[in-house]
């Protein structure tokens, strides 16, 4: 290690620690910091930090969860009465196919399989850490603000994207056909992100989450505004050129006036006017299907082949992870160049998983998603007030997800998985409240009594 990368190190960590013991005294804190700077981690492919920062959402977690054990442990302690654990319905099938999952790994042991569990499972340590401690009011009223507000920003960035052009993004040190993609011949907008695919799927989360809890309070001017951009948001998340996340935003927002919103479809007349505005170029690329029509084919092929391997594949044999495993061969390799590249990429998370686990990974991952969104709707029933908007909103984001993954390998792009079982968390925390059983760490029980009022 250079003295310059040290001294580097050594002033985040000094920078950090305030932070650090924050979290550890209320976990839910670093949730929201995690939050906050997730949608910026893909600046630190062009950052001059030390390599092993990559690492910090990770360690991020790691603390998160050990700090939320150790005060579950102190009021378990406390409690002359032990509490039943009620897990929400969801965890059984999603626990099923994790262990599912590590099965595989251990039956086909490798790297590969490691990173598909750190991959399709790492983040589920979230909502577990936010149903032993949970958010309270304040904690989920910042997390949308920090969403509104980091939505904005990353949709600036955007639309500063595609006025440089994509010669600048390689003066700061961007790739070719890593993050600079085009899509006919445009620009496909990345933002803070690593790829165009992560900033679409954040919009799309930003706005389904963010519209429901704006038009239920308009008269508060933090909504007010959010409302004011959510045309620039969209416009945004087009030039990414991602086609699931239209699709998954269409789903969600359709679900939304349906459900209580009907505002939502006069918004039909300004997504025209944008569409309009937008280059000629990005339209045909959003709406081509030339590509659906290719892949369709090849999930047809998957689908008949793995009808008759119950337990599939194997974990990590396809998609991201895939890749990640033949470029470490491919540089282990005295001949990487006479390799012949045979991981197979669905773009289709059911297919994905189909491949890998079989149509028992299947089964369980549909049966699962299915209880989220279930989860999260009945959620926003049961409760009042500003939850039931943030409830709505997440049920319609979880709705998005799980259409987006039909032509995309959703769960698989960070940070879209983390949000997806982050806001799953959130849901977690408002019925818990709705229900009057409250977690706290031992300073806030000694503050007051675990009752909603004390939020």
């Amino acid at each position: 290690m250079s003295v310059t990368t040290g001294l580097t190190a050594l002033l985040l960590l000094a920078f950090a620690l305030p932070a650090i013991l924050k979290v550890i005294e209320r976990p839910p804190v670093g949730v929201l910091v995690l939050a906050a700077l997730a949608p910026f981690d893909g600046l630190l492919a062009i950052a001059p930090f030390p390599a092993a920062l990559n690492g910090w959402k990770e360690a991020l977690v790691v603390l998160i969860v050990g700090s939320s054990l150790r005060i579950r442990f102190l009021i378990l302690a406390e409690q002359s009465k032990p509490t039943s654990f009620q897990p929400p319905a969801w965890a059984l099938p999603i626990g099923g196919l994790a262990a599912l999952a590590l099965a595989s790994a251990v039956i086909q042991p490798g790297v590969g399989a490691l990173l598909g569990l750190k991959v399709g499972f790492f983040y589920l340590l979230v909502p577990l850490a936010l149903f032993w401690v949970p958010f309270n009011a304040r904690e989920r009223d910042r997390l949308v603000t920090v969403l509104m507000s980091v939505g904005v920003i990353v949709a600036l960035v955007a639309i500063v994207q595609q006025i440089v052009g994509a010669e600048f993004l390689v003066s700061l040190g961007y790739e070719y056909n890593e993050s600079i993609r085009f899509a006919s011949g445009i620009l496909r907008s990345i933002s803070t992100f690593n790829q165009p695919f992560a900033f679409a799927f954040f919009l799309m989360m930003v706005m389904l989450v963010g519209i429901p809890v704006a038009l239920d309070d308009r008269r508060r001017l933090r909504n007010q505004l959010f409302l004011f951009v959510v045309p620039l948001l969209a416009m945004a998340m087009v030039t990414a050129v991602v086609r699931a996340a239209v699709l998954g935003l269409a789903v969600g927002a359709i679900w939304l006036a349906l459900r209580r919103y009907s505002v939502i479809a006069h918004a039909v007349v300004p997504l025209v006017v944008i569409a309009l505005l937008l280059p000629v170029g990005v339209s045909v690329a959003v709406l081509s299907s030339t590509s659906l029509s290719e892949r369709s084919g090849l999930w047809s092929d998957a689908v008949l082949e793995q009808a008759v391997k119950p337990w599939g594949e194997g974990l990590g044999t396809t998609g991201a992870v895939a890749e990640l495993q033949e470029e470490a061969d491919a540089a282990a390799s005295r001949f990487p160049s006479n390799l012949i590249s045979k991981r197979f990429q669905a773009d289709n998370y059911y297919i994905k998983t189909l491949v890998e686990l079989g149509p028992v990974g299947l089964w369980l991952l549909l049966w699962g998603v299915a209880l989220t969104f279930g989860y999260a709707r009945s959620t926003s029933d049961r409760v009042v007030g500003p939850d039931s908007g943030l409830a709505t909103g997440i049920a319609a984001s979880i709705l998005a997800a799980i259409t987006a993954a039909t032509v995309s390998s959703f769960w698989e792009i960070f940070p879209s998985d983390l949000f997806f079982w982050m806001l799953l968390g959130v849901v977690s925390s408002i019925a818990t409240e709705s229900s009057s059983t409250h977690l706290h760490s031992p300073r806030e029980a000694a503050a007051s009594k675990p009752t909603a009022a004390s939020y």
